[in-house]
């Protein structure tokens, strides 16, 4: 995977999201050129989070999103896992703690940082590099179903 597929995939998700934040599983991360998380990481899109509240559970072939829970022992060292309700022969299944680590991507992160000047692009590329990157995110798509109706006047001027 390139950086800029990286960065498209990024943008990409965040679309999707609609303004909520975007968790991307450390592992994940990992896997990405260190060209782009540095990227990301240096103009602050891409930063560490809490813990995953919500894990796939490895316990067998279904994969189930199940919620984590962790308990505390005695020594102070903490365990989490998942109880699986869906299967009689499994119940509690050990979650890593690298599972459960994870980076945060948000549509504020992004507010600040601008995409190429328009003047540093030829004339036929600026346009849709002349906004900041959270503007181009949060647009809305078309609605469906609605329509506008408009009156011109004799003059030509809408009413």
């Amino acid at each position: 995977m390139t950086p800029e597929a990286v960065l498209l995939e990024v943008f990409a998700r965040l679309a999707a999201r609609r303004g909520e934040p975007l968790f991307i599983r450390e592992q994940e991360v990992s896997e990405w050129p260190v060209d782009a998380v540095t990227a990301l990481r240096s103009h602050e899109i891409l930063q560490r989070s809490r813990p995953a509240t919500n894990v796939v559970c490895t316990g067998c072939e279904r994969a189930c999103v199940m919620p984590v829970h962790v308990r505390a022992e005695g020594n102070g060292v903490s365990r989490a896992f998942v109880v699986c309700d869906r299967r009689p022969d499994i119940n509690r299944v050990a979650v890593q703690d690298e599972a459960l680590k994870q980076q945060r991507v948000s549509v504020d992160a992004l507010g600040s940082w601008r995409l190429p000047d328009a003047g540093a692009l030829p004339p036929d590329q600026s346009a849709p590099y002349s906004r900041t990157a959270s503007t181009a995110l949060q647009r809305q798509p078309p609605s469906v179903g609605r329509s506008e109706t408009r009156t011109s006047s004799p003059l030509g001027t809408s009413g």
